[in-house]
């Protein structure tokens, strides 16, 4: 006898949401998306990779390849502005993983 399949959401794309919650995973990551929400709400449009690194503690190196995955999760964005690098967070790439949260917090309340 097999197994029922586990109930999945088709609202819910689960390869990006594994993507995303394992980037949310690691420390740094999460202090490079802190320091991008600060500029944004400070009015900066951006952050190079030296304001990231000086803002966290990373090394450029190290916050460059947090970044990368941050970027593959959809969580950050990266453009070009003559020779910078300019960082930016996405708060709408939030809103996926809030609704999947948010169906467990709606239990807590029973």
């Amino acid at each position: 006898m097999s197994a029922s399949p586990a109930h999945t959401d088709d609202s819910v794309d689960t390869n990006l949401l594994t993507t995303t919650i394992r980037a949310l995973g690691v420390s740094e990551r999460r202090a490079l998306l802190d320091a991008l929400r600060r500029a944004r709400f400070d009015g900066v449009s951006g952050l190079s990779i030296t304001d990231l690194a000086g803002a966290t503690e990373l090394s450029r190196f190290a916050a460059s390849r947090h970044l990368a995955v941050l970027r593959e999760a959809g969580l950050v964005t990266m453009t070009q502005d003559g020779y910078r690098r300019v960082h930016q967070i996405r708060f709408d790439a939030f809103l996926e993983l809030e609704e999947w949260v948010m169906r467990f917090s709606l239990h807590a309340a029973t």
